[in-house]
Parts: C-alpha cells; sequence; structure tokens
C-alpha cells in the first residue's frame, strides 16, 4: 500500500513540474509574440504613407514629362484619394478577416471546453425498408 501512495506522490509531483514548464512555455510564447508584434500598425501606417507620398511623386514627375495639358487633367489630390480609398478598403478587408480569425479562435476555443462533456448519443432514424415493414 505504501508503494502505492508513494507511487501516486511521485505522478502528483510530475504534473506539477509539468504544468509550471507549461506556464513557463505559454507565458514566454506571449512575450516573444508580444514583442514581435508590437509596432506592426504604426509600421503599416509608416508603408503606407511612404507609399502614397512616392505614388504622389511618381503622378508628379510623369505629368511633368507629358507636359501641362495632361497635368491640368491629373489632379494629384484626386490621384492621391483614390488610392488612399483603396487603401483604407484593403485595410477595412484585412481587418474585418482579422476579427474574424480572433473570433473562430475564441469559438473554438469555446468548443474544447464543451466538447469534454458527454452527451447522449443520437437517435438514428429508421430506413425506409424499415418503416415500410412496420407498416
Amino acid at each position: 500500500m505504501a508503494r502505492a501512495i508513494s507511487k501516486l506522490q511521485e505522478t502528483g509531483r510530475q504534473m506539477a513540474r509539468q504544468s509550471d514548464q507549461f506556464v513557463l512555455r505559454t507565458r514566454d510564447a506571449g512575450r516573444a509574440f508580444l514583442e514581435e508584434t508590437r509596432d506592426a500598425s504604426r509600421d503599416v501606417a509608416v508603408f503606407v504613407r511612404s507609399e502614397a507620398k512616392r505614388w504622389r511623386h511618381f503622378a508628379w514627375v510623369y505629368a511633368g514629362r507629358l507636359g501641362s495639358d495632361v497635368r491640368a487633367a491629373m489632379s494629384l489630390p484626386e490621384v492621391e484619394r483614390r488610392l488612399l480609398v483603396r487603401v483604407g478598403g484593403m485595410l477595412r478587408t484585412l481587418d474585418a478577416q482579422v476579427r474574424g480569425r480572433l473570433a473562430a479562435l475564441d469559438h473554438r476555443g469555446s468548443n474544447a471546453s464543451s466538447s469534454r462533456r458527454k452527451t447522449a448519443p443520437r437517435r438514428r432514424k429508421p430506413k425506409d425498408s424499415a418503416q415500410r415493414l412496420a407498416a
């Protein structure tokens, strides 16, 4: 009996050690993820601004090469507005995808705990041949 008790105590200690290691690894992974993504939104904004400046410069130079007639027809604020509208749409789509993925992960996390519960077995519908025999 003492041997069984010592085995149970040893198992308990090992489970406690493993759970501590799991918590430490999870915390470290969370910290690493946070450090990697901390400035991501700022970087995206800087990228969009710099691309808008590049396109504005490109349009200005291209219009200068073609002449003043084209320059008058090609309004830089309008080109910039169209570009920013498209970038805004892209960012909204990306935001919706991120929110959807987060919702899916949250939903999956709540299903994981509910799937552990035992449920009653489902009843099967009788086949047509069984219904005809019963009639």
